[in-house]
């Protein structure tokens, strides 16, 4: 019952999903999963919840020359490429390219609307890079009977982890997944000193505390004014 739930038996859940080889991520989502079940239908049932410490951010993401080369892997899997070339361009999730309709490209103002997403997981409005925008008209152009930017023999493809993960290996780099792209593409922004708040517009964050807690270290004026005050003349 929601009433046996306690801290105590939180944290003996998770030292016996540990002892199994699960990581705290994914033992702190299943407690979560399980708080927003009790929340929605015993919210005053007495349930109280430990979770395990949150995992540090993961911090795999590629330089613009691995980029190249992931790139070069897929020139001739023209689904794959657009995707890359979408993934990079407007940072955003493989799911919301995937879902992605030509309907939502705005090619005379150069604006891609990535559409309205959940309540945790927000979409941005972004503009075309030349890049971006040269691919998907190539696209345009071949497109067939299928509504969705990236399709595969005029049909919607719903995953995209196999090819994605091919082309990452032939390049050498297997550990680099589909989000990679994402991070890669924020940690480009940061680097190049984007401000935090375009960032998180960018990437639809629903607050720039998000994207400061994520990316702020790879701004090359993260914490220089702090660091002025410790001048010593």
């Amino acid at each position: 019952l929601p009433e046996h739930i306690t801290p105590e038996r939180c944290v003996e859940y998770a030292e016996s999903r540990r002892q199994k080889g699960i990581q705290n991520g994914t033992i702190r989502r299943e407690l979560k999963d399980l708080k927003a079940a009790v929340n929605k239908f015993a919210r005053n049932a007495g349930a109280q919840f430990e979770f395990p410490p949150e995992p540090p951010p993961k911090d795999i993401y590629v330089t613009k020359d691995e980029y190249r080369k992931i790139r070069e892997q897929a020139r001739h899997i023209p689904h794959l490429l657009l995707f890359l070339e979408l993934a990079i361009g407007t940072g955003s999730r493989s799911i919301a390219l995937l879902q992605l309709t030509w309907s939502q490209i705005d090619f005379e103002r150069r604006l891609i609307d990535l559409g309205t997403g959940t309540e945790n997981k927000k979409r941005a409005i972004v503009p075309m890079t030349n890049t971006v925008e040269k691919a998907l008209r190539e696209a345009f152009q071949k497109r067939g009977e299928c509504p969705h930017v990236i399709q595969y023999r005029d049909k919607q493809i719903d995953v995209i982890r196999v090819s994605f993960k091919r082309a990452c290996a032939r390049a050498g780099f297997p550990h680099v997944t589909p989000h990679a792209l994402r991070h890669s593409a924020a940690v480009w922004m940061a680097e190049a000193g984007v401000p935090m708040s375009e960032i998180s517009q960018f990437l639809g964050h629903t607050s720039t505390a998000i994207t400061e807690k994520v990316y702020a270290r790879y701004s090359p004026d993260y914490l220089r004014g702090a660091a002025g005050h410790l001048e010593i003349d």
